[in-house]
């Protein structure tokens, strides 16, 4: 008998144009894709049509947003992290003014429940920060 050995064309799956098309939409939806950019501080303070300035090294503000999330220095803190800040400003100015500057539309139960929380740690002066208008 006569056999013939025929050899078999090795079938490979080609990768190439795969790639390129994984690239093109990668590069698609990056180049599509919107970026929402947030300012650090989004807040619409309420308005007063009376001014007082104060000077920035014998007050501190506070900003809550319209969240609900406290900040200080455009960071969030807890009210343990909030409660040590005030104490260690305290400790140098027994005199220290908090500012709390709220959104117009947080809820007056957060703004109430902060002054609470200051007066507690024994800050004496708080005032409540406003948007000038003429």
């Amino acid at each position: 008998m006569n056999f013939r050995s025929t050899a078999r064309e090795e079938v490979r799956i080609e990768l190439t144009p795969l790639i390129d098309i994984i690239f093109q939409l990668v590069l698609f939806f990056m180049v599509s894709t919107t970026f929402d950019e947030d300012p650090a501080i989004d807040i619409a303070l309420p308005e007063s049509s009376s001014e007082q300035v104060v000077s920035k090294d014998v007050s501190t503000e506070i900003w809550i947003d319209k969240k609900g999330v406290i900040l200080v220095d455009q960071l969030s803190v807890s009210s343990a992290e909030l409660e040590s800040m005030v104490q260690q400003k305290l400790k140098i100015n027994q005199e220290l003014l908090i500012i709390v500057n709220a959104d117009q539309n947080v809820e007056h139960q957060k703004v109430v429940s902060l002054i609470d929380e200051l007066q507690q740690i024994g800050v004496k002066n708080i005032s409540i920060g406003t948007e000038n208008t003429p």
